[in-house]
């Protein structure tokens, strides 16, 4: 059975998995996006990973998919991001990784890739489809007609820098304080969390400090401390 390897670039971690043809997750691992050595460590540790599932499994690898925070260029593989990657900016991920590895690398959208992912994994039949991603910033993908949409050149879309109804504390890179991504991103959550309960987004989702959240009504009369946090900030938009 075939093997393939899988990277997810975010601004703060590089997911990696190993999968079979049949889309079965053999591996699974994490490391930091920007260690000392920055995005020359970061491509080197990738090719190490790649080869070390290789040894692990006694096969080769036939092709690595790499799904990257955007803008992205898909036919070169670089990354044109040096907001939320600093360093990347302007690097071609396959020239980098195809003469190391010596196989196919295929470089895409995050968003793009998480969607794909979704509608191959559960089985989705609608041809127009939608997904928001959120993590470091805010991404989202759109499926019309069963194919992904792009602007001209292969672009994909971009909402994070849009204007939302409400803003929160301080200026995004943006120069914008109220942009989906400074109100909504996981980033945007951790900084509201901490400026406004002094505590981290999952102590108040586990609801470690109930006397700071706000009760919600469930039919049973009890207050459901996981979702206050949510219902305090971003469903406010």
């Amino acid at each position: 059975m075939s093997l393939f390897v899988g990277f997810d670039i975010g601004g703060t971690s590089i997911k990696h998995m190993l999968i079979d043809s049949s889309y079965t997750v053999l591996h699974t691992g994490s490391f930091e996006t920007l260690g000392p050595g920055g995005p020359d460590e970061a491509l080197d540790t990738m090719t190490k990973i790649v080869h070390a599932y290789e040894d692990q499994e006694k096969q080769k690898v036939q092709s690595v998919g790499i799904g990257c925070t955007g803008p992205v260029d898909i036919h070169t593989g670089t990354i044109q991001n040096p907001y939320t990657l600093p360093g990347f900016e302007g690097k071609s991920l396959k020239e980098r990784l195809i003469p190391s590895l010596g196989i196919p690398v295929l470089v895409e959208n995050d968003a793009n890739t998480a969607h794909v992912g979704e509608i191959h994994y559960c089985g989705i039949t609608q041809e127009n489809t939608m997904m928001i991603t959120f993590g470091t910033g805010v991404g989202v993908s759109l499926r019309m007609q069963g194919e992904l949409f792009r602007t001209p050149g292969g672009v994909h879309p971009e909402i994070g820098h849009m204007t939302v109804s409400i803003s929160s504390p301080g200026q995004c890179y943006c120069s914008r304080t109220n942009c989906f991504e400074h109100v909504m991103s996981g980033t945007a959550i951790n900084a509201y969390a901490s400026a406004t309960y002094g505590m981290t987004p999952e102590a108040i989702l586990e609801g470690e400090d109930r006397e700071k959240s706000y009760g919600i009504s469930r039919p049973d009369g009890h207050g459901d401390n996981r979702c206050n946090f949510f219902v305090s900030n971003d469903f406010r938009i």
